[in-house]
């Protein structure tokens, strides 16, 4: 593992699991799983089904659409508000990278898209 090699201790998130039905708890993870990391530097944090949190903002929905745009809006914050990442680095994945909400893939906040494709029948 690359964070082994490199003296990097890693947290790994399912992004769908942060999703809670108490409003207010799901950013409170995003914030805990920051202070974690920045407590812990060098640190990797992977954040695998980006688009459970991650998906495009849009003014209707439910409580619940609420409480996942809220959560976005906590992510966006920790990874460039008034507290510096320092050694915190952030790799993110997703096999909807279409529904992404734009912010998210902003210059300073993501720098690096890789794509990888589906595979063939010889590299299955």
């Amino acid at each position: 593992m690359l964070e082994e090699r490199k003296g990097y201790i890693s947290k790994n998130v399912v992004s769908s699991a942060i999703v809670d039905k108490y409003i207010g708890e799901s950013a409170r993870l995003i914030r805990e799983m920051f202070n974690y990391a920045r407590d812990h530097q060098p640190c990797i944090i992977f954040m695998d089904e980006i688009d459970a949190i991650g998906g495009r903002r849009f003014s209707e929905g439910t409580s619940a659409d609420r409480e996942i745009q809220r959560t976005l809006m906590e992510l966006l914050n920790q990874m460039d508000g008034f507290d510096s990442l320092g050694q915190v680095k952030m790799i993110m994945a997703t096999n909807r990278p279409d529904t992404l909400d734009p912010a998210l893939l902003r210059p300073g906040r993501l720098d690096r898209k890789i794509e990888i494709p589906l595979p063939n029948e010889q590299a299955r």
